[in-house]
Parts: structure tokens; sequence; C-alpha cells
């Protein structure tokens, strides 16, 4: 998915609908793959205790990817969408080293 769009945007060429619907699918089937790899947790030994069976980490992630999917695949939707937030962890890093390093700005004499 980024290698077309990273395509895409040097070409200046607009996005294939039927290309995005054969990635999408792509997306999909591994998503099912995760699930039969990684089933919901049954537990019945702890049926009889209140609250909800524990999920692995894996388990976890997977439903996030379920749930967050458009979120996820905003990059393959609109080329102004990055497709990883570095840039945005770059530019706060030397603010918080500042802050680290300084004692966080918390007083006037700190600041």
């Amino acid at each position: 998915m980024k290698k077309y769009t990273d395509e895409c945007k040097e070409q200046d060429k607009e996005l294939d609908f039927e290309q995005i619907k054969a990635l999408e699918k792509s997306f999909d089937a591994i998503i099912m793959k995760g699930k039969g790899e990684n089933p919901p947790p049954l537990n019945p030994e702890k049926q009889e205790k209140r609250g909800k069976n524990p999920k692995t980490k894996a388990r976890n992630l997977l439903d996030r990817f379920i749930e967050d999917k458009e979120k996820i695949l905003k990059f393959l939707y609109d080329l102004r969408v990055p497709f990883d937030n570095n840039q945005a962890g770059r530019d706060i890093r030397m603010m918080k080293l500042q802050q680290k390093i300084s004692g966080t700005f918390r007083n006037i004499r700190g600041a």
C-alpha cells in the first residue's frame, strides 16, 4: 500500500479505485488470517469470575486493526496524509528534551 501511494505521489497521478479495493481486500485477508491464528479467549474456569476473559496482546492489536481500519488506511485514500507520524514525533522531541533537562519549566526560575 505504501509503495503504491509513493508511486502515485512521485508520478502525480490519481489513485485508482480498483487498485485501492484490491489493496483493501489484501488487508482484510491478512486480518482474517490473524483472526484464525489468534482466536478470542475461551477459558471455562474464568467464566465463574466477574469481568471479561483476558485477551492476548496480539488479539488486542488485531481488534484495534479491525475497529480502526479507516484511520489506519487513511493514507491510502488521501495522498496528503503521511504513512507514518514520525515527523510529528521529531517536531516535539527537542521540546521534550529541553523540558527534561531544565526541570520541565514548572516555575519562573526554571523557565
